[in-house]
């Protein structure tokens, strides 16, 4: 209802020919790879080499230079003289928009008959006429792909997993999205990344966000909607949910006295000074006969922590990890002992009712230690919810690690970004997502009286009811969907007005 409110769940088709755009996919990933490689930063400034660069045997990154006998040098780069520079193209713009800029023009230089300044000598590669305003419209999405798969990391964004690219829904449940692809070819490039086989890119034909299921159910202005949570957030989150739903939000008291103990926050700035201090307080719970369950924000944080916990030989009763949900790894945390120590993403933070072994309530009931900060207030109360449930003791206490300490002002922080990513995704659904399901709707009224009409000719000459189609029926319904495919593309950020326009067209 909330985290989740104007996500869309799509449904692609695979478009004839879109397997001949692979070449795409791995000339923009190696392209983006050598480009990166030729940035090189220098007091402060930014400077492009022209030419690779290459490590010499002690590993440092040198260019190559004639020396006076004619016979290249490798120069390593931190030692060189500043007036080696002044070959180099100094950047007066930001590197990641130097390389986004070249990298469009790279593309469009290579896969489209246009010739781009700086580009005259590039090689190019044909692609079939019907997908060149595909690829035209796709250049610039895929570019910004580029940076977002080099940045994405492994067993954080996503899984690698017999062969296939396994996203991770990690920054509020922690699942692995076995059924879910990227668009905009983020998926191929990742593919690319780790050398896997290329799929094709899907074109989006279906598509239907949360809250338009969700308004399927009012009844004209009759917005008649109850829903029961544990959390629903600050007051900013509620106000929201209030003017989306025209809903009313109530506390219900609760049954039972909260009998939760939440400590004092630990604030680290170095990853190592984080895992000494969750160790640390382990060996306390331990010492007090306590169970602990550690919620990471990652599944390579879950792990990394595991293995530092195994290394320092504490007096534990086991150690258990629930990081994929589709290994069945949920039974293994279903019940806690004395000195057991459950290591978890945010898979445990929802719906995870652990049974505490009696002898543990007697010592405090079972101690959460939060090993991030989650980005809204809803996750945070969710994991620290896991413990001191229905009446029994629990406790808590967050334990992260960030770039700059600043403990006083950190959920200030994360409050206030959080307000604004809500208050940008309701403009950007009436502004733009809502205009683009009403055209949907329409099409796929247009598409249903086309299947009626096809059905209702077969009829009339066979006189013998059947809602098979024909190849050729098969042909234009497919062509159909196909070009509201790309008609979704093509008004992938235009305004109300000019998206219903451009749908008359088609």
């Amino acid at each position: 209802m909330v985290d989740d409110v104007f996500k869309l769940a799509r449904l692609s088709m695979q478009v004839p020919g879109f397997d001949l755009l692979h070449i795409i996919f791995q000339v923009l990933f190696d392209r983006a790879k050598k480009i990166r490689g030729r940035l090189v930063q220098r007091n402060g400034s930014y400077y492009y080499v022209d030419h690779d660069l290459v490590r010499n045997k002690a590993g440092e990154i040198c260019f190559a230079r004639l020396g006076q006998d004619g016979i290249p040098k490798l120069i390593p780069l931190h030692s060189c003289k500043d007036s080696y520079f002044a070959d180099f193209k100094l950047l007066t713009e930001d590197p990641n928009a130097f390389v986004e800029t070249h990298l469009k023009s790279f593309l469009t230089a290579t896969f489209s008959p246009e010739i781009i300044e700086g580009f005259e000598d590039i090689e190019k590669i044909r692609i079939p006429l019907h997908l060149q305003k595909y690829v035209t419209l796709q250049i610039p999405k895929w570019v910004e792909s580029v940076s977002v798969a080099e940045n994405y990391m492994e067993k954080v964004h996503y899984l690698v997993h017999n062969g296939q690219i396994k996203p991770i829904d990690y920054w509020s449940t922690g699942i692995i999205q076995d059924s879910t692809a990227w668009n905009n070819g983020l998926h191929q490039l990742l593919q690319r990344k780790h050398g896997l086989h290329l799929t094709a890119e899907p074109l989006t034909t279906n598509f239907l966000s949360n809250l338009s299921l969700i308004r399927r159910y009012w009844n004209n202005d009759e917005r008649n909607i109850i829903g029961f949570s544990g959390t629903l957030g600050t007051r900013h989150t509620r106000e929201i949910l209030g003017e989306i739903f025209n809903t009313v939000c109530i506390d219900l008291p609760e049954i039972h006295y909260k009998k939760f103990i939440l400590y004092d926050d630990i604030i680290t700035t170095s990853r190592e000074r984080w895992a000494s201090e969750i160790i640390f307080t382990l060996h306390a719970q331990i010492h007090r006969g306590k169970g602990t369950l550690i919620i990471c924000g990652t599944m390579r944080d879950a792990l990394f922590l595991r293995d530092r916990i195994l290394a320092s030989k504490l007096p534990h009763n086991g150690v258990k990890l629930y990081i994929q949900n589709d290994e069945d790894q949920e039974k293994q945390i279903s019940h806690i002992s004395q000195r057991q120590i459950f290591n978890a993403t945010n898979l445990a933070c929802r719906g995870t009712d652990i049974v505490v072994h009696v002898g543990m309530e007697e010592d405090g009931g079972l101690h959460v230690i939060l090993a991030y900060l989650p980005d809204s207030d809803r996750v945070e109360q969710q994991a620290f919810g896991r413990t001191a449930r229905q009446g029994n003791s629990g406790s808590g206490q967050l334990i992260c690690h960030v770039i700059n300490k600043s403990s006083r002002n950190l959920r200030q922080s994360r409050d206030e970004l959080e307000l604004s990513n809500m208050q940008d995704s309701v403009n950007n659904y009436f502004s733009n997502l809502a205009n683009k399901e009403e055209c949907f709707i329409k099409f796929c009224n247009f598409l249903e009286k086309v299947r009626r009409q096809f059905c209702k000719e077969k009829n009339f000459v066979t006189k013998i009811f059947s809602n098979k189609y024909s190849h050729e029926d098969l042909t234009i319904i497919q062509a159909l969907e196909e070009r509201w495919g790309r008609f979704l593309l093509e008004v992938d950020t235009l305004k109300k007005e000019v998206v219903k326009e451009k749908y008359q067209q088609i």
